[in-house]
Formats: C-alpha cells, structure tokens, sequence
C-alpha cells in the first residue's frame, strides 16, 4: 500500500503544469451481452509457410541490425523469453512438425456501444496440426488505419508474430479487428475510454468459431487470453467481466472454451491517473524520467495521435459527433500553424481529424499528419513542441468539465479489482508510449485487493537493441516493436499452464 501512495504522489507533481481532474468514484459494472453472435461468411487470406514465417519474422526480431548476434543471445539465455533460440530456426523446425498457418477473415455480428448490432471481422489464424495446443484470444493494439488490424495486414509485423509465435508453435489464434475498424469501416471505434464493448467483442467472436476448430475429447478447448498497448487492457477486462459478471460467465461457459490464463502486455490500465498525467504533462528530455519514458521524441509525435482517437470517439458516441465541444478548432482541422500547408494534408486533401482516422492509409504517414496539426498549437501561454508536448493547447479547455467524459476516464480504469484467474502482467520496463506506471501500479492494486495467481513480469529495454532508421544508433527496444520480444514471454508463460489430458 505505501507503495501506492508514494506512485501517486509522483504522478501527482507532474501533473503539476496540467490540470487536476476531479476524482468520480469507480463504476460498478454491470454489462449483459447481447445475444446477437452469428457467423456471416468466411474467408482464406493468406497461408504462411513456416519457412516465411522464419524468415520474415527474424527480419522484425533483427530490427535493422547488421549484427542480430547480441539479441538473439539475450533472449536465447534468458529463461523469461523460454531460452528461445532463433539460430536454431524454431519456427521451421517447431515441435509438432507445423509446416503452414492459414489466416482466415470472419465476418460476424456483435453488439455496438449503443447496443445495436454490428457486423465486424476478425482473424483467425489456423496451424495444420490435428492436436492445437488450445486457443488464445488476441486483443490488437491501436491502429489508426482501419486496414491495419489482424484480418487485412497478412505481412503487418503484428500479423508475423502473432503466426510465427504463437500459432507456429501449436496455439489457434483469434483476434477481433474491433467495432468500427476493419470490415465495419463505417463507424467510428469505440476507443479506450469504452473498454467493456472492446471485451464483449473478444467473447462474440468466441462464439462464431467453433466451425474451425478441432473437436477435444473433452469438449472444452484451453482458452489464453492476451493483448498489446490498447488491447491490453481489454484482455484484463475480458477477465473482470468473467469473473464479477453472471452473463459474461454464462456466456463464455456456454462455448468450448475453459479459460484457463490472462497475459496482457503494455496495456494503458490507468485512464485517470497515469495515462492522464503522461497526455496532459511534459514528457521531455529533462521530464521523460517522471513516467518512465525512453524516447521523448517518440513521446511528443504519438500522443497528438492517441488523444485524437481518444476525443474523436468520445464526441462521436457522447457528445453527438460535436468535435468542437472537445477539440481546439484549428487542430481538429488539422490546420498547419507554422509549417507549409501541405505538411497536414493527405494528398493534398485538408481533412479533419475525425476524416483522417478514417482514411486508409500507413499508420506511420496518419501519426505523422496529426503531430504535424498539433505543432505550435498554443492555449494560454504554453505551444505545443517536441519538448513541451502537454496536450491543453490541442483540447478545448470546457473538456475537462465534461462530467462524462471524467466519469469515463476513471470508470476505464482496470487497476483495482480482485482476480482469482492465473494472470502474468508482461511489460517493458521504460515505455515511450505507454508508461510503465500502469502496469505497476495495476500489479500493486490487484494484490491490494487480494488477487491471487498474479505476477508481473518487467522486461529489461536493454536485452534488445534495434536500428529502425538507418542513419542513427542502435537504441534499446520500445514500445512500437516491442511485442516482437514480449509474446515469447507470453507464449512462455502458455506453455507452462498444466493442460487436463
């Protein structure tokens, strides 16, 4: 408990050049899924070889480097990555002699934010071996194209590790795209400050696959559940509403899944502190330490991203699509303040914000046109800089006023609650994106509350170098790769959870 205490103090000195939101008192949740889960079509999209899969998954673990001897040792005497060895070739030569993956696309109905019925895709990724391992339910990260998620990125890095990791090695993959991302482009997803839709979606596509799996002898198929940055915290909620909610339990025991563990990795599970203070603080290179940030460059050019998708979809779903109500009107219009014009454009189309997280497109080039918008923006005294990268001079200052919007930033939060499940919190140890501080905190809160079966397990940046732009240094791993190290710690943790025979 002083522990706590002494993390919130922290937190609470940088927040010292933003504003305080007034605390609301946590929800007591109770969500009741809506029966509406069919399977609509399905579709083949890519088959891996092993062979591919080696390759071009040791092509992301390398990151650039002209010598990967280093990181490939690391993690090959490292027993929380389970000694993985990549000179040993283990995805060609795994140990049920898988030779192909098949990625298929589902289409499937699922409840939206308003309750309504949606249809919405998701992958599934398919090992040839009559004898999986089990399942594990796969929350993405954020995506800001709505093309990047698992069914329509064969080749996006995330896709390689998901195939090359976990369904190489025995593991049926799924993962739902998310409402209002892939197939159901028309509407805006309901992004972190909606977690509860996020999870319920993880259950209904549970329920349109038993087509595709193998039949156990005891009907129940071990079910892991994991997640990356955004998807993290969903995967801890998919346990929550498990095991606190009736319906949710019902629903999930109705399937031929037995849950048997939940691993998020680097997963946003405190909205209305520490996510809160890292948006609304500085977060430079004197200030990157108060949040155990590696990179403050990296820092400054996602968080303009992240707070649109954030904002964008509490107008969209709270507020009536009235973005002004909650945006600086220049930065919503992605209106260049210093630059040449073009700089926030997309071919040379003035979109806004709400347009651009709609555009198919690089995730990177979206980033990229965002923090461009946000630079020089200013809001009494302070601009917005690689440097002084607090997000208030890109809000509208009545936001933080907003009853609803504080009510969802604290009723978001996954931090403090009590599990019984068998549950490995995975993260790096400085994370330029996501701060270290939600996991930290999440770990001590649930043990506060008594958990059981919980560890946490921090991963040393260092063991991994990368050299993603080729006229600088190598540098330590971070977030935006990250998961091409912290599945193995996942799968790890998987292969170690005792299977009935």
């Amino acid at each position: 408990m002083r522990f706590l205490f002494v993390l919130l103090f922290i937190l609470s000195g940088c927040s010292s050049l933003s504003p305080i939101l007034t605390a609301t008192p946590t929800n007591t949740y109770q969500y009741s899924p809506y029966y509406n889960n069919n399977l609509i079509a399905t579709q083949l999209i890519h088959t891996y070889s092993t062979t591919e899969l080696e390759l071009k998954y040791r092509n992301n673990f390398c990151a650039g480097l002209n010598n990967c001897s280093t990181n490939i040792n690391n993690i090959k005497n490292n027993p929380i990555f389970g000694n993985f060895d990549l000179d040993n070739k283990p995805i060609i030569n795994n140990s049920l002699d898988i030779k192909k993956v098949s990625l298929y696309r589902i289409l499937y109905t699922a409840t939206g934010q308003n309750n309504e019925s949606r249809t919405v895709s998701g992958a599934v990724f398919m090992p040839d071996t009559p004898h999986p391992k089990g399942v594990i339910l796969f929350f993405h990260p954020t995506f800001f194209s709505k093309t990047s998620v698992p069914s329509y990125a064969p080749n996006g890095a995330i896709d390689i590790a998901l195939a090359a990791i976990f369904a190489a090695n025995g593991y049926i993959v799924i993962a739902p795209d998310y409402i209002g991302m892939g197939y159901d482009k028309n509407h805006f997803h309901p992004y972190i400050l909606y977690p509860e839709v996020n999870a319920n979606d993880g259950l209904s596509i549970l329920n349109v696959v038993s087509s595709f799996l193998p039949k156990y002898q005891s009907n129940k198929i071990p079910l892991f559940v994991t997640g990356y940055s955004e998807g993290a915290a969903y995967a801890l909620w998919f346990s929550r509403l498990y095991q606190e909610q009736k319906e949710f339990y019902k629903a999930l025991n109705h399937t031929s899944f037995d849950l048997k563990m939940v691993a998020p990795i680097s997963g946003a599970y405190n909205l209305s502190n520490v996510t809160y203070s890292y948006l609304f603080s500085d977060v430079g290179l004197l200030t990157k330490s108060n949040f155990n940030v590696q990179n403050s460059i990296m820092a400054a050019t996602l968080k303009p991203a992240l707070l649109a998708n954030t904002l964008t979809s509490f107008a969209y779903y709270n507020e009536s699509a009235n973005y002004y109500k909650v945006f600086n009107h220049d930065f919503f219009n992605m209106q260049c303040t210093l630059q040449y014009s073009h700089e926030c454009k997309f071919d040379e189309r003035q979109l806004n914000l709400f347009e651009a997280l709609s555009y198919e497109s690089d995730d990177a080039l979206i980033v990229n046109k965002i923090s461009n918008a946000a630079s020089h923006k200013t809001y009494n005294g302070q601009m917005f800089s690689t440097q002084f990268n607090g997000v208030m001079p890109l809000i509208n200052k009545d936001l933080l006023n907003n009853e609803s919007f504080v009510h969802l930033l604290y009723a978001a939060d996954i931090n403090s609650w009590h599990s019984e499940l068998p549950t490995a919190l995975i993260y790096l140890k400085h994370d330029s994106v996501v701060s270290s501080y939600n996991t930290i905190l999440a770990y001590n809160s649930m043990l506060d509350k008594g958990s059981k079966n919980l560890v946490s397990i921090g991963i040393d940046n260092s063991l991994v170098q990368e050299n993603l732009v080729s006229a600088l240094p190598a540098f330590d791993v971070d977030h935006l790769s990250g998961f091409n190290y912290l599945f193995l710690v996942a799968l790890k943790e998987f292969n170690q959870v005792p299977l009935a025979p």
